[in-house]
């Protein structure tokens, strides 16, 4: 203010020029920091919490939790024990996609096996199935046999007396498979094998594709295994395949005379990698 203005003292100090932006400046800094600093306060602790809770402000965290049920699977029977009703259907084993069956590692085969076909085969051999006359050839009680299947599927079996029920059930299972076992190996190599000398077979089969070359020569053993007790039983290698290569193959064909060859064509194949795996493996010759 100028001398004589109403309001001018005479004891101010005039600011520089540029003095009240200055001040102005400062001000807003000062505000800005003290904002800066209110952002930075801690939470108070009575607003944290930590573990989720409920609106009556019960803990939401699993508390006193019962593990009511323990599934585990049993190689020996080849079934899940521990089920609940509704999952029972886990323990189905004819008629089930190959790669959903539980299998286990059987030494001599590059990939595993089916449980239920190892646990069917030492049932088979611990009741002398291999002294049976007859055996796989000769066809149980088709009720026994269902019942048993049923127990099998359902989680239920232990064992069976009657060997022909547990061999027909191994028929079975291969029958019973969505796409038959043969079906991966293209006509043109089944045809071939079925001509090829007995010697000249194990090097065919072992250039097969997993899982079918260690599921198939699993059941060649096997049936090599009643081939070599043939003095007993009356299954000679013929025999042997003739009566399981119908359950290896799906015949899609409609024309009944191609279907014919094509099942008498199975059979020569199957009796040809017999002889050629009792061979190699046995070191028994097969009469074919």
């Amino acid at each position: 203010l100028l001398p004589g203005e109403e309001g001018y003292d005479p004891d101010a100090v005039v600011a520089p020029a540029g003095a009240a932006d200055e001040m102005a400046g400062r001000a807003q800094l000062k505000r800005g920091t003290q904002s800066s600093l209110e952002v930075a306060k801690p939470i108070p602790k009575a607003s944290v919490r930590s573990t989720p809770s409920m609106d009556d402000g019960t803990s939401a965290m699993p508390s006193n939790v019962n593990h009511s049920m323990h599934v585990t699977f049993n190689e020996f029977l080849a079934r899940y024990e521990g089920l609940p009703e509704e999952w029972q259907h886990m323990n189905q084993q004819f008629g089930v996609p190959y790669g959903s069956i539980p299998k286990s590692s059987v030494p001599g085969y590059d990939e595993r096996i089916p449980s239920v076909l190892i646990m069917m085969k030492r049932n088979l051999v611990e009741n002398n199935g291999r002294d049976q006359v007859g055996i796989f050839r000769l066809a149980p009680d088709r009720d026994d046999c269902d019942f048993v299947k049923n127990q099998i599927n359902t989680g239920q079996f232990d064992s069976v007396e009657d060997v022909n029920v547990i061999a027909n059930l191994i028929k079975v299972w291969f029958r019973d498979m969505p796409s038959g076992l043969l079906n991966t190996i293209d006509d043109e190599t089944i045809y071939k094998i079925a001509d090829l000398p007995t010697e000249q077979v194990p090097s065919e089969y072992h250039k097969f594709a997993e899982p079918t070359k260690s599921l198939f020569l699993w059941l060649l053993d096997l049936m090599a295994e009643v081939v070599t007790n043939e003095a007993v039983n009356k299954m000679s290698a013929k025999n042997m395949s003739i009566v399981l290569s119908p359950n290896l193959y799906q015949i899609n064909s409609e024309n009944p005379m191609a279907a014919l060859t094509m099942a008498q064509k199975i059979a020569d194949f199957t009796t040809k990698m017999l002889a050629g795996r009792l061979r190699e493996k046995h070191g028994y010759d097969a009469r074919i």
